[in-house]
């Protein structure tokens, strides 16, 4: 298959993908979801560990993307510019499901629930990025 009908071949599974999700309902969240097991306040932060057990992932975030920084020339680690740049995203996106998460973890409803996921989102795609950039070939 020509690389120009495999292009219009995705576009086509894009455009579908796109006009199906615009068509649907949204799928509506059960607000008992908010209620968890854990909610003592201490330092006048309610559910308190529930905020402070995203500190980790800061932390985390953080520390790889400056790994990725510091070695996104070194070929040794990246054989190709675009696999940095995809681990880049999947870092940065760790990084942000920390203060993400604790904003909604501080006040948990259905309205907060958006900055406790889209960091998971943009960290989740950042890996496939990185793992599709890993395993094929660009060249091919």
């Amino acid at each position: 298959m020509s690389v120009r009908r495999r292009a219009a071949l995705l576009l086509s599974l894009l455009s579908g993908f796109i006009l199906a999700s615009l068509m649907a309902d949204p799928i509506a969240q059960n607000p008992q979801y908010h209620q968890f097991a854990d909610a003592r306040q201490m330092a006048s932060i309610p559910f308190f560990l529930n905020v402070l057990s995203n500190v980790p992932f800061t932390i985390v975030g953080w520390i790889g993307m400056a790994f990725v920084y510091r070695n996104m020339n070194e070929r040794q680690v990246f054989h190709d510019p675009r696999e940095a740049m995809a681990w880049m995203t999947a870092f940065f996106g760790i990084a942000l499901i920390g203060p993400g998460s604790a904003y909604y973890h501080i006040a948990p409803s259905n309205t907060t629930l958006l900055w406790d996921r889209l960091p998971m989102a943009v960290g989740f795609m950042g890996l496939y990025a990185a793992v599709l950039a890993e395993r094929v070939d660009v060249d091919s």
